[in-house]
C-alpha cells in the first residue's frame, strides 16, 4: 500500500548578490557563444550568461532559451515580442533536466492560448492536453497515465471543470462517467469511488519528526514536526557560491519517500536548476533527522512529500 501525499511547504533561501559590480560585462563575453548551437541561422546573439542566452531573429522577435548549466540541457525557449522581454508571444517549450519534453504551446500577450501538450517527465509521453483561452482551460481535455494510455476526458468552463467526464482504465475500457458541477463531481456511474487523501483520526496520521513523539495530541504534535522540518532546512542549507556569483535564482522542487519505517528513500530532485542546488537538496534531504512513519486504516504506508525550495538573491 502506497499514500501519495503533496506536501508543499515552501520555503526560501535568501543569498546576498556579490559585490563585484562589473561581474556582468566581464562574464557576458567569456560565455559568448556558449550555446551557439541552439541558435537557429536567422537569429542574432545579444546577450549570453552562465544559464541562458538571449538571441534576436530576422523578423524582430525576440527568444530566451534557459539551461541546465553543467550538461547544458535546454530547459525552456521562449519567444517575446519586446526587447525587454516581458511579453511573452508565440510558441514556447519546456523541457525536464532529464531531456524529456515537458511542455509545448502558445503565448499570445503573455498568456496561455490555444492547444497545449504536458509530458510525462520519466517516460517522456504525452500526459495531458487541451486548449486554453486568456490563460484559463477552456473545453476538452485529455488525460494521460505515464505510459501514454487515455486515462480520462473533461470538459472546462473558464478553468473550472464543468460538464461530462469520463474515465478508461488500461484498456480502454470505460469505468466511470459523470457530470461536474462548478468543479464538484453532480453524479457519476461508479458507486466506489473512494477518497484516499491521508487524514488526521484514531487509525490515520501523518508522518511526523521523532524528536515531537512525546507530544500526544496530534495536532500539535504535527505542528511541532512542521516547525522543526522548516528549522531544519533553514539551518542547514546556504546559496552555493557559483549560483550566487552568476546571479542563479529560482524553484527548486524535490520530491522524497518516508517510509514504513520512517526512513527517507526515493529522495528525486525534479527541477535543480543547477547542479550546486540539487547536490545541496539531496544531501540535505539525505541527512535529516529521523521520522515517524505515516499510518492509514491502522497500517505503516509509505508517503510521498514534494518540497520547493526557492532560492533568491537580494
Amino acid at each position: 500500500m502506497k499514500t501519495i501525499l503533496g506536501l508543499m511547504v515552501l520555503i526560501t533561501i535568501i543569498g546576498c548578490t556579490t559585490s563585484n559590480s562589473s561581474l556582468l560585462n566581464t562574464n557576458s563575453q567569456n560565455f559568448k557563444n556558449r550555446y551557439q548551437e541552439f541558435i537557429n541561422s536567422d537569429e542574432t546573439e545579444i546577450e549570453s550568461w552562465y544559464h541562458y542566452v538571449k538571441t534576436k531573429s530576422n523578423d524582430t522577435v525576440y527568444i530566451l532559451r534557459t539551461f541546465f548549466p553543467e550538461t547544458k540541457q535546454i530547459t525552456s525557449e521562449i519567444r517575446f515580442k519586446d526587447k525587454s522581454m516581458r511579453m511573452t508571444n508565440g510558441p514556447a517549450k519546456y523541457w525536464h533536466e532529464n531531456g524529456n519534453l515537458k511542455s509545448e504551446g502558445t503565448y499570445t500577450n503573455s498568456q496561455l492560448t490555444g492547444l497545449w501538450k504536458y509530458y510525462d517527465r520519466k517516460s517522456g509521453k504525452i500526459s495531458s492536453k487541451g486548449s486554453f483561452v486568456s490563460d484559463k482551460k477552456q473545453g476538452t481535455w485529455e488525460i494521460y497515465d505515464t505510459e501514454g494510455r487515455i486515462e480520462e476526458i473533461l470538459n472546462y468552463e473558464n478553468n473550472i471543470r464543468e460538464g461530462k467526464f469520463t474515465q478508461y482504465d488500461t484498456l480502454n475500457s470505460v469505468i466511470n462517467e459523470g457530470v461536474y458541477t462548478a468543479d464538484t463531481i453532480f453524479q457519476q456511474t461508479k458507486s466506489d469511488t473512494k477518497n484516499d487523501n491521508l487524514k488526521t483520526g484514531t487509525d490515520e496520521q501523518m508522518p511526523y519528526l521523532s524528536q515531537c513523539k512525546e507530544i500526544e495530541n496530534i495536532e500539535l504534535r504535527n505542528k511541532c514536526s512542521t516547525k522543526a522540518f522548516i528549522e531544519y532546512i533553514y539551518s542547514n542549507l546556504k546559496y552555493p557560491k557559483n549560483a550566487r556569483t552568476f546571479g542563479l535564482e529560482g524553484m527548486t522542487v524535490t520530491q522524497f519517500v518516508i517510509d514504513k519505517d520512517g526512513s527517507i528513500t526515493d529522495i528525486d530532485v525534479v527541477i535543480g536548476l543547477c547542479q550546486e542546488f540539487k547536490d545541496q537538496n539531496m544531501e540535505l534531504l539525505s541527512n535529516m533527522p529521523k521520522w515517524e512513519p505515516g499510518i492509514k486504516n491502522g497500517e505503516k504506508v509509505r508517503v510521498l512529500y514534494t518540497i520547493p525550495i526557492k532560492y533568491r538573491l537580494e
